[in-house]
């Protein structure tokens, strides 16, 4: 709040295109698109950085080929780009190119894409490396527990995403991941 405050008082007493770039950065890190593209509608100066950004609006407001074009712009605007190329490439279903494209990132998203691709011993690796685990880090670890059959990997990970999120036992109830599970009187009370 304080950084948002101190970017906005730039961004109108100076007309600062960092400024404005900065709003857009936290506006959708707080899931608010809209404000974000209005933020960087108001840059007079068209840099790499804004074309990543406005790559991310445009992928969150669901555009992947625009968000794809903007990254390609924006390439000198650092390895976020790159990154950010990999998050469409995985919502295209390009497996491959994204893990290629995530690199050494230890994410969600690059555990999820390692996954999806194939290498469940890779998507534990970089699940168990992310800095600060949230409950979709956690439900994800239940899954791979699924796919290398590991019961106590599932139930530790889905207890632990149920209390970060409680959205995701409903999830779990519904998810085919879990099917060969379902009757199983320690995985409903997780669940329940």
């Amino acid at each position: 709040k304080v950084k948002l405050a101190l970017y906005e008082k730039a961004a109108s007493k100076f007309n600062s295109n960092r400024a404005y770039n900065n709003i857009a950065a936290i506006k959708l890190q707080e899931g608010k698109t809209g404000e974000a593209k209005s933020a960087l509608n108001k840059m007079s100066e068209k840099t790499a950085s804004y074309y990543n950004n406005m790559g991310v609006v445009a992928v969150k407001q669901g555009d992947l080929a625009k968000g794809y074009e903007y990254f390609e712009v924006a390439q000198g605007a650092g390895s976020e780009v790159k990154y950010n190329m990999g998050t469409v490439k995985v919502k295209e279903g390009d497996y491959p190119t994204a893990v290629e494209m995530f690199g050494s990132n230890q994410t969600f998203n690059a555990a999820l894409a390692k996954l999806l691709a194939g290498d469940v011993d890779g998507a534990l690796s970089t699940a168990n490396q992310v800095e600060e685990p949230d409950a979709s880090v956690d439900y994800l670890k239940a899954i791979i527990g699924a796919r290398q059959k590991n019961f106590d990997m599932i139930i530790t990970n889905l207890k632990s995403s149920i209390e970060k999120d409680s959205a995701f036992r409903d999830r779990a109830k519904k998810d085919m991941e879990f099917r060969d599970y379902a009757d199983d009187s320690n995985f409903q009370s997780v669940v329940k």
